[in-house]
């Protein structure tokens, strides 16, 4: 089990691209990031220096859209190397890691849409030229849709993988009041035995 205060990165890779990542600590200390270059070598190595300079305990990466894509083009097969590139450089840095797969992101993306992921929504917003664009935002900030992406991998992970509550600023969005009710009792209840065992 990996501890929230560790480290996790989480990836939406791109061979040829952007790869979107998601860097998290905890609540108060996470990032977002775009990794860009011509090929998935370039790609992997900005990977291999990201996480060897956050040194992460937990890597994630999305590879649910690559398997299911019928065609094969240039791009196609250069994101294809950067989903086995990600899990090498994993193995070699001795760190944890981990694939998420469609039928997941199909109701990841369900809940974006009906906003249920915490802190995660979707706004048009007007440029100076053209129609009105949908721009992804997370705790009100402009994040790029690959960063987005990046994101509702770390959600898939934290929450269906590591089996943890989402602890974002909405989380009665994510856990219906009942359930909330109980988890807080049970806390408390944890508590309460703790301190008992202690004066014992």
């Amino acid at each position: 089990m990996v501890d929230i205060d560790e480290g996790i990165v989480a990836f939406d890779p791109s061979g040829t691209g952007q790869t979107g990542y998601f860097y998290f600590v905890n609540w108060e200390n996470y990032e977002f990031g775009t990794i860009t270059g011509e090929n998935s070598v370039e790609h992997g190595e900005s990977i291999n220096s990201l996480i060897k300079t956050k040194q992460p305990k937990y890597v994630a990466w999305e590879s649910s859209n690559i398997l299911k894509m019928k065609y094969a083009n240039a791009d196609y097969m250069e994101t294809v190397y950067l989903a086995g590139i990600i899990p090498f450089i994993c193995c070699i840095n001795n760190i944890s890691s981990d694939n998420c797969w469609t039928v997941n992101n199909l109701e990841v993306y369900s809940k974006v849409k009906d906003r249920k992921i915490g802190g995660l929504e979707q706004k048009l917003i007007q440029g100076k030229l053209g129609r009105p664009k949908n721009t992804f935002f997370f705790q009100n900030k402009a994040i790029t849709e690959h960063e987005a992406d990046a994101l509702a991998v770390f959600f898939i992970l934290w929450t269906r993988i590591l089996k943890r509550l989402w602890i974002g600023k909405k989380i009665n969005e994510i856990v219906n009041e009942p359930k909330l009710k109980r988890y807080n009792s049970l806390i408390r209840k944890s508590k309460r035995n703790l301190l008992n065992n202690k004066k014992v």
